[in-house]
């Protein structure tokens, strides 16, 4: 049979890749820790291109490679998240890529993050532009807006409240190595905090 389209591989993909999962950020990390073993943050196109063609999408390898290729903005030959979103983004609605659900945008983050730095200290270094061993909202809003997540200001301001753990207006490196690594130990601290001198009881 001939090969299909370029436009019709994309929808078949997308439709595939619908069928399997809740939304853009399950999909990315699921797919990310498969053929990494981990959550690197980053897919190789080649890597995204043989993960497709086990969704049985009637495509030759060089063509669904061909499909990554074309998602990486970048040509690093490595399907960053914000990349990889336009896969599930509907035809008809350039919009529908944009922010991840309030739920999912602190993955989304954690994943453009990994995938762009590699490592929390070069992340950090990036966005503490002023050096001053701290990360203001400002200094967070626009460096996660140069990584075109397409997530609003309120839903990149829930994730620096929530990872705001001593309350104190700005993200310590030890908060932001939270958002970047896992995420969950701030909720933990802050709840420790708030039962203050009771936690002891």
């Amino acid at each position: 049979a001939a090969s299909a389209s370029a436009e019709d591989l994309h929808r078949a993909a997308t439709a595939a890749l619908r069928r399997r999962f809740a939304g853009s950020v399950e999909a990315f990390s699921t797919i990310d820790r498969q053929v990494n073993g981990y959550e690197k943050g980053g897919v190789q196109c080649a890597a995204l291109a043989q993960y497709l063609s086990g969704l049985r999408l009637c495509a030759p390898l060089k063509e669904l490679i061909k499909l990554a290729r074309r998602l990486d903005d970048s040509n690093d030959c490595v399907v960053s998240y914000s990349e990889f979103a336009r896969l599930l983004m509907p035809d008809d609605d350039p919009a529908a890529a944009a922010a991840p659900a309030a739920g999912s945008a602190e993955q989304a983050i954690r994943a453009a993050l990994r995938g762009k730095f590699g490592t929390v200290q070069a992340a950090w270094a990036a966005f503490d532009r002023n050096k001053d061993g701290g990360i203001s909202p400002g200094e967070m809003v626009e460096g996660l807006k140069k990584l075109d997540l397409r997530l609003k200001d309120e839903q990149i301001m829930a994730v620096i409240q929530k990872a705001d753990a001593d309350g104190s207006g700005e993200i310590d490196f030890k908060e932001f190595r939270e958002i970047f690594q896992s995420g969950g130990i701030a909720d933990a601290r802050r709840s420790q905090l708030a039962r203050g001198p009771q936690s002891a009881r």
